[in-house]
């Protein structure tokens, strides 16, 4: 555990959200095993701060730096003050921004009263399972409240990917509700119906965003790219925010 919560963390470094419920609860269960499992998650993930900040002077990357620069207006006044109360209501209007991004992507992704019914009924599911399941769940309920406010109220900057990690266990919550009803309802067919008419919502709402290039940016790079490989030489260097996108 302790060297994928390093690879984890790696790979995104807001995953310390989740390392530091995941990491207690292992504490409170068995203090050796939270230790090893936060010292091998350390070895892994350690050397790459160490770089960052010997290089870079900072642990943070570019992203997050200009993120947070961006939605707090510092790059048009590099001192600018808040209220308390401006504060709070910047950081609710994000707060009720996730809850579109996931109503959205359980089935909405029109204005139609079916999209709706559907969007809105995998996200009660969803809500029944986590509470039938909090138990299990409660370290991936800590962390989805964690990156909630986190990306609401500190960085004023949300978006779909930073709960993306969270729609797997979205879909296990789901999943219980729909066996729990299966066992009340004694019903051999219509709990797996639901199942099926969620799943080919899903599907069709894949369909949807995939069609109307749900990320219209891709495409502004697919030309960037272009024109960087007919303008330039292979001994140029190049400097841009999205560098690593190009690159890949």
């Amino acid at each position: 555990m302790g060297i994928l919560l390093g690879f984890g963390l790696l790979a995104r470094t807001d995953i310390v959200l989740l390392a530091l419920p995941l990491v207690l609860s292992e504490f409170m269960k068995n203090k050796r095993r939270g230790i090893r499992i936060a010292f091998i998650a350390a070895i892994v993930f350690l050397p790459w701060l160490a770089w960052s900040f010997a290089n870079f002077g900072t642990i943070q990357q570019s992203s997050g730096i200009a993120n947070y620069e961006h939605a707090h207006n510092i790059f048009e006044n590099p001192r600018p003050e808040y209220s308390a109360i401006g504060w709070l209501a910047h950081g609710a209007k994000n707060f009720v921004k996730f809850f579109s991004f996931a109503f959205h992507y359980f089935g909405a992704v029109d204005y139609s009263i079916m999209s709706f019914a559907v969007g809105g009924m995998a996200a009660l599911l969803a809500f029944f399972g986590f509470a039938l399941e909090r138990r299990k769940f409660l370290v991936i309920i800590i962390y989805g409240l964690l990156i909630l406010f986190f990306y609401s109220f500190y960085l004023w900057s949300f978006g779909p990917r930073y709960v993306a990690p969270l729609a797997i266990f979205i879909s296990i919550a789901i999943s219980a509700s729909l066996n729990f009803l299966s066992k009340k309802l004694g019903s051999s067919w219509i709990v797996p119906a639901i199942g099926v008419i969620l799943i080919l919502v899903l599907l069709h709402a894949g369909g949807q965003m995939w069609g109307k290039g749900y990320f219209p940016w891709q495409t502004a790079t697919l030309d960037e790219v272009e024109w960087i490989k007919n303008n330039t030489m292979e001994s140029d260097t190049i400097g841009s925010f999205n560098s690593g996108i190009i690159t890949y």
